[in-house]
Order: structure tokens, then sequence, then C-alpha cells
């Protein structure tokens, strides 16, 4: 399930009584399909998005994917591409330590702030043109990586806020969530891989 950074005001949550449904992966920000920031993504595409702003009182009023909310559902991975602006994820199970159909070393984790990979490795795209993320809200969400069939580790830790290049988040906040590997291992003493 992908929303675009050109849509606003959507909700993606489970109601009524029961468990979380099941969703194989959601990716919040996406420009083309399901990618975040495809290799043709250049200027031209981002100058048509909504750009992040305030009415007199101070309260934002628009931006990139602006305005969505992820709650009470269970996820194979998350993704937040390159900006959306207030965007809620709560109560969110991505832990897949126990096996199940997406038990695997690839699957479990979160994804956020890509705008570092997406922005600054692509020499056609002006990062000036992309805002920082503001506004995203995280709480009770779980994320446990797995190990592949050949022992492989997944993601570890497992949330990854790609501060590699820059780290553009702002007043935003993580409470309640918790993000491990499923496995632990010792080699030569040492203990690795465990709780991140």
């Amino acid at each position: 399930m992908c929303i675009g950074y050109d849509e606003s005001d959507i909700r993606i949550d489970a109601y009524g009584e029961g468990s979380d449904p099941l969703i194989e992966e959601i990716v919040m920000g996406t420009a083309q399909g399901c990618q975040p920031a495809p290799a043709s993504f250049n200027n031209a595409q981002v100058s048509g998005y909504d750009v992040l702003s305030k009415n007199q009182s101070g309260h934002i009023i628009s931006g990139w994917a602006f305005g969505n909310g992820v709650a009470n559902l269970r996820l194979r991975n998350l993704t937040v591409g390159m900006s959306v602006a207030l965007l809620t994820l709560h109560n969110l199970d991505l832990d897949w330590s126990d096996a199940g159909p997406f038990s695997a070393a690839s699957n479990g984790y979160v994804n956020m702030m890509s705008n570092a990979r997406n922005c600054y490795n692509n020499e056609g795209l002006d990062c000036n043109l992309v805002p920082y993320s503001y506004g995203i809200f995280v709480s009770e969400v779980r994320s446990v990586g797995d190990v592949g069939d050949s022992g492989g580790i997944g993601h570890v830790p497992p949330w990854n806020i790609a501060c590699m290049n820059d780290c553009g988040l702002i007043n935003s906040a993580i409470i309640g969530s918790y993000g491990k590997a499923s496995f632990e291992f010792t080699r030569d003493g040492c203990l690795g891989f465990g709780d991140q």
C-alpha cells in the first residue's frame, strides 16, 4: 500500500473487533508506483508538490504526504519516503521473530527519513527542493528483525533513520516503541546482534 507525496488526509487503520489486519508493506511518500525516489525523479517532478507552509496561527497546513496516519495494523515493513508532514504511526506490529508469513531476514523493519539516500545521492535532484519531514509522531511500534534461512542478519537495528548524509526530521517524536534483533549469538566470547 503506497501513499504519494501529493496525497493527503489518508488514514489506514483497523476498525471493529478482532486481531490487527495484516498488510504486507506500507510506503508513506512515493513518487512513482511504490518507489520513494525512482532514478528518474528530478527537480521538475518535485516542484509540483505542496511546500511545507503554515497559516497565520502558525499551524502547518500543507506539505508532502500531508496529514496521513497509520494505526492498529500488522505489517511486514514500513517505509517513510523523502519527506512527509504531520504523519502519525501508532500501534504497529512488525515483530516476525516467532515465524509467520514474513519471517525472513529482510522483514520487520521501519525505514524512516530516506531523504539522505534518495536526495543527496541523486544528481538530478536539488535537495533544497525537498523539505525536511515535519511532525512524524511514532508511538507503540514494535519492530523486530528476523534471521534468514542461512542465518543472515536482517536489520540491526530494524529502525533506520538514515542520518548518513543528513538527518532531516523536525518537531517529531518516538515514544513507547521497541526495536530489537530477534536473536543473539556469541563469537570468540563476544556478544553480537542482540537487543538494540
